[in-house]
Formats: structure tokens, C-alpha cells, sequence
């Protein structure tokens, strides 16, 4: 049986097992919740266990042994000091643009109202921002064993898409998330699963005692979130009946299917004519939003074929969310009789007047910055290819080389160019050509013509570069149309991939001391250019450089750079990794000292010619 048919199997299994063993599946995910917080604990208590420990045996035996164990002391003292620390992550809270209950009030009455009658908690806040989405946000506090803040999340486009009735139902639904009248043990585990999952990235790249926990959770939360996917999955329903008891089955179905149908379009058709404009644009749109707004306000309702498709879409069994059609059925209303027109006026005029215009203009604003850098760098390179098509057409022949060249470039810088008949001539001319191969593949697949499946395999035979990119292509593709086998298999290539990926990652991340090691080959310009940077920290005092040899891995080259500090002083993570900003190298590296690793410190500072600064 493949991963994913794996997956939903379980998937299935844990199902049953929660509709026919209720009591015995909550028991079972009970024990996996406490599990998450009686490691962390029981470490904090033998630390506290072994001072204490010492402490009195110090007190009892007097003497030399009082010395002696004065002098061990510290060590379990430190250890539960940094343990401490390492639980003490603070959680970012989400981004959006708070709003104050003057700029809408008609909004924080209809929040407020949805919320009592759901008997959801208070809320900390409500938030806007640019995602075609809503969210019911928990932020734990200290390590979740405090009560969490608690936030509401609305996209500014989503409030535009929908009219009062169907926004009413989607913030009901997003109500029934915080547990509600309709389980509190399911709404405590979807905020401890979310708890895990941010403790998880917030410990990933601490030190010492945040990677020993880290190395625990990144084995318990995988496991712990695929025994919890089915209640999560059940309180999906839950909440979507949240909506519908107090909004009503039919504006619920509307608000769920138009909103999958749109995020569909904003995907295939919206974001690509944005992206289209960099090539004449030095700088991206300044009212981003109000031209959304426009475009989905007006928008006429989508075609059979459009809704077919969102509706024949496979379950994602990583998906805390079931399918859209599953979904309906559950709500018992039909495809059909749903009204998926845009509203007359939507929920954002109605409900946020006068702070609808600051709002959309704050957004734009944001996106615009956040956009700016990105766009301008590949606007310069639109700019260099248009250069580059400019002196191949010039050019009285070409070679098969420059051939692909020029129709690579003439598709990439031509929006309206027939994609199709332009790949397959060049087909003819070149039939091994990998891109050539993908953009076919990746346009029929787009236009939802499954012979493009065959041109991105064989894209991925000629160049396997491009299978991240076709393979997920591929996955959508598989999964828009239910073809369950065939997406089993995608699955499988995608997981092998990882897996090379992972062993590649893993090669230039982990150190140990039977790592080989050999000269770095870099030339005297980047070196000068190193130093300078180790004489600027103003604290290097010395620094070694060498090259690790990896296995089976062709891409760049990997460094290690050991450095020393000039006085004997306790080194901040903070000037570390300051540090490491400011290096360039032509490869990956890694950047430690003798104190963090000392048998691979003593190999690097063994290597002939591995002295790098002061130079000798």
C-alpha cells in the first residue's frame, strides 16, 4: 500500500473508530495531548529532582562532600535555568490591521452577536488583512497552560466576495473552531495541536535545550496530529453546523462553495495577470486591492464545468479540512440550488462604511512594499531576457542551443502568444527539450487537458530539476479530477524526492567528527572579501576554514568556518549569528566555535592550510 492510500486508510480507521468507539478515541487522544506536556515536564522535574538532590546530601554530609557538591550544583541548576528558558517562547501575534470597535461598529455588533450565541470566548481582537480567507486564531500563553488569546481573522477580499448572510455564517463557522457549545474537549485539542505546531517552529533553531526538546516534538507532533486529523476533521462539520444552526444550511453551502470556487480563480487566473505585468512594470500596482475588489464584485456567476471541477476534487488526507462535496452533503444542501452569484452590495460596504476605504488603501500599501523588492528584481531580469531575444532575432542563424533560447524567450515574453502551437513546433525542431516539455505539460494541464500529464514526465526525465515544480503541478492536477491512483503515485515520487532532499540537507547541517573533511579551493578575491567581514566583527580573533566532502551530492560546495574569539568571554548566540549574516560564500556553510563543537574543532584547526585570518 502506497504513503498516501496509507494515509487515508487511517485516515478511515481512526474515523470509524471515533463514530463507533467515541469514548475510546478520546481516551486514546488524551493521553498523546498530556503525553506533549509530561516530557517537558518530567525533564523540569528531575533537574529539580538532582539539585535538590545535591543540595541535601551537601547539607547532610558537611565537609568535603559539602564542597564537592557545591561544586556539581550548578550544573542541574543551569540545565533547568536554560529548560526554562527554552519553554519560554513568545508567540507572534497574527498580522492584520486591528480594528477598534468606532472604525466598524456595525461589524463588532455582528461579531458579538455570533460569538454569544455560539458561546465562543472573548476576543482579543479583530483583525484584517489581505488573504481570500477567515480564521479563528488561539495564541497559547504560557506554554498553553494559561488561558489563550483568542483572535478573529477576515480577509478583506473575502469580505468583498460575500454578501451579510454568507460572512455571517463563515464567522460562525470560524466560532465553532474555539469549541463552543459543541465541544470543548475538541476545541481544546484543536488550540493544543495549533500550541504544538507553533512550539515545534519556535524551537527548531534555539540551542542547546530548545533542540533536545525540539528532537522530541518533531517526533511527537507528527504523530500526535495524524491521530488527531479525524476529530479535527469531525469539528469541521461541527462548526459548518455551528453555521448553519445559526445562520442557516443554505447561506453556509453558498459561502463555502463560492468561496472554494473563487480561490480557484484568484490561483489560475488573477495572481498569473498580475505576475504578467511585471515584464512592463518597474513597480507593482499601488491599489491592489480596490482592483480585487472591482474585479470580484463584478464578476458573473461561475460556469457548470468550473463547480464540476471544485466538486470532483479527492480529500487531502494531511487536510484538517474534508472536501468541499463531502461538506454540502453533510449540510444537506445541493450544488445545484445554491445561488453563487456576487451580492448586490457586499458584507465589506455594508459592514466596515467609511474604514472599508483606509483599510483597502492600508493593504495595498503593505503589499505594495512588501512587493516592491521582488518585483523590481524580476523586472530587471524581464528587462535582460528582452535584451538577450533582441540579439538572438538579430542574429542571421542559430545554433539548437540558441534555438530553445529563443522560443523559451519569445513564450516567456509574449502574454498572448498561442502557448500550444508555439511548444509543439518547437517539439519538432527539438524533442528532447525539458522546458519546452514542461510549459506544454503545465498548459494543458491548466486548461484541464490530462495529455499534459506526459509531457511534464518526460520534462522530468530530461531535466530532473524541474520535478519539485512538475510534481506539483501533477498533484493539483490529480487531485482537481479524483484520479485517486495516479495521485497515490505523484505522492510517492514527491516523498522520494524528499527524501533525497533530506539526506542532501541533512549532509551539510550535521557535524560529527568522523565527517571528512579536505582544503577549501576558493580563490584570493572571496577570501579578502571574508576577512574583511571577520576584521569588522570587531571579536574574531582567529579563524580556519575548510571544505566537508559530501556524498552523492552534486550541488554546491559546503564550508565549515571555525572561529575564536579574542578575549576569554562568554559569546552571544546574537553576535554568532550577526556574523553569519554579513558572510558570503560561494556554497552553504557552517559557522561555529571550538566551545560548541570541539573534536570537529580540532580536525578543521589540523587541516593543512585551513587558516584563513589573520592570514599568514
Amino acid at each position: 500500500m502506497s504513503g498516501m492510500s496509507a494515509q487515508r486508510e487511517r485516515a478511515r480507521r481512526l474515523q470509524a473508530e471515533l463514530e463507533q468507539h467515541p469514548r475510546r478515541y478520546h481516551g486514546k487522544l488524551l493521553a498523546w495531548a498530556l503525553l506533549g506536556y509530561a516530557v517537558p515536564v518530567l525533564m523540569l522535574t528531575l533537574t529539580l529532582g538532582l539539585t535538590l538532590g545535591l543540595l541535601l546530601a551537601a547539607l547532610t554530609l558537611g565537609g568535603a562532600w559539602l564542597l564537592a557538591a557545591l561544586k556539581l550544583l550548578w550544573i542541574p541548576l543551569l540545565y533547568g535555568l536554560i529548560l526554562l528558558r527554552a519553554l519560554w517562547l513568545r508567540f507572534t501575534p497574527p498580522e492584520g490591521q486591528v480594528l477598534s470597535e468606532s472604525q466598524a461598529p456595525q461589524l463588532f455588533a455582528e461579531v458579538e452577536r455570533l460569538r454569544l450565541a455560539a458561546g465562543a470566548p472573548k476576543l482579543t481582537a479583530i483583525l484584517v488583512n489581505g488573504e481570500f480567507n477567515a480564521a479563528a486564531v488561539s495564541m497559547p500563553r504560557a506554554w498553553g497552560l494559561l488561558p489563550s488569546r483568542h483572535y478573529l481573522l477576515l480577509g478583506l477580499p473575502l469580505m468583498q466576495s460575500l454578501g451579510c448572510e454568507q460572512l455571517r455564517s463563515v464567522i460562525a463557522h470560524e466560532f465553532g473552531h474555539f469549541g463552543g457549545r459543541h465541544g470543548r474537549f475538541g476545541g481544546w485539542i484543536y488550540r493544543v495541536r495549533n500550541s504544538w505546531q507553533l512550539l515545534l517552529a519556535g524551537l527548531e533553531n534555539g540551542d542547546l535545550a530548545q533542540k533536545l526538546l525540539a528532537r522530541f516534538f518533531s517526533w511527537y507532533s507528527p504523530r500526535f496530529d495524524a491521530l488527531s486529523l479525524a476529530l479535527l476533521r469531525h469539528h469541521e462539520y461541527q462548526a459548518d453546523r455551528m453555521a448553519a444552526t445559526l445562520v442557516g444550511a443554505k447561506p453556509a453551502a453558498e459561502a463555502l462553495l463560492r468561496i472554494t470556487v473563487l480561490d480557484e480563480w484568484l490561483e489560475r487566473n488573477f495572481w498569473p495577470r498580475l505576475s504578467r505585468l511585471i515584464a512592463d512594470r518597474a513597480e507593482p500596482p499601488a491599489q491592489l486591492y480596490r482592483q480585487l475588489a472591482e474585479q470580484l464584485t463584478q464578476m458573473p456567476p461561475p460556469a457548470p464545468a468550473q463547480t464540476a471541477r471544485v466538486l470532483a476534487r479527492s480529500d487531502d488526507p494531511d487536510d484538517t479540512h474534508p472536501g468541499i462535496a463531502s461538506r454540502l452533503a453533510a449540510l444537506g444542501q445541493s450544488p445545484d440550488q445554491l445561488d453563487l452569484s456576487a451580492p448586490a452590495k457586499s458584507a465589506a460596504e455594508i459592514w466596515l462604511g467609511e474604514a472599508l476605504p483606509m483599510l483597502s488603501d492600508r493593504l495595498s500599501h503593505d503589499w505594495q512594499q512588501a512587493s516592491s523588492a521582488g518585483w523590481a528584481e524580476q523586472h530587471q531580469e524581464f528587462q535582460a531576457q528582452a535584451e538577450q531575444l533582441r540579439k538572438l532575432e538579430a542574429q542571421p542563424d542559430w545554433s539548437p542551443a540558441e534555438r530553445a533560447d529563443l522560443l523559451r524567450l519569445r513564450l516567456q515574453l509574449n502574454p498572448e502568444a498561442d502557448v500550444e502551437a508555439a511548444c509543439r513546433a518547437g517539439l519538432i525542431e527539438l524533442p528532447n527539450d525539458a522546458w519546452l516539455h514542461f510549459r506544454l505539460g503545465q498548459h494543458l494541464l491548466e486548461h484541464d487537458r490530462g495529455e499534459g500529464v506526459e509531457h511534464l514526465h518526460t520534462a522530468m526525465a530530461q531535466d530532473p530539476d524541474c520535478a519539485p515544480h512538475a510534481l506539483e503541478l501533477l498533484y493539483q492536477f490529480h487531485r482537481q479530477h479524483g484520479h485517486d491512483a495516479a495521485l497515490d503515485e505523484v505522492h510517492a515520487l514527491m516523498q522520494e524526492k524528499q527524501a533525497r532532499f533530506n539526506a542532501r540537507l541533512q549532509q551539510r547541517t550535521h557535524l560529527h567528527r568522523h565527517n571528512h573533511i579536505r582544503p577549501h579551493q576558493l580563490p584570493e578575491e572571496t577570501l579578502q572579501s571574508l576577512r574583511h567581514e571577520l576584521e569588522a566583527s570587531g571579536w574574531v580573533r582567529r579563524a580556519w576554514l575548510v571544505e566537508k566532502v559530501l556524498e552523492d551530492d552534486n550541488g554546491p560546495p559546503h564550508f565549515l568556518l571555525l572561529v575564536a574569539q579574542k578575549r576569554i568571554t562568554l559569546l552571544r548566540a546574537a553576535q554568532l549569528d550577526k556574523l553569519n549574516d554579513t558572510i558570503n560564500l560561494p556554497g552553504s556553510w557552517h559557522l561555529f566555535t571550538a566551545e560548541q563543537m570541539p573534536a570537529i574543532a580540532r580536525k578543521v584547526r589540523r587541516a593543512p592550510g585551513a587558516q584563513i585570518y589573520p592570514q599568514r
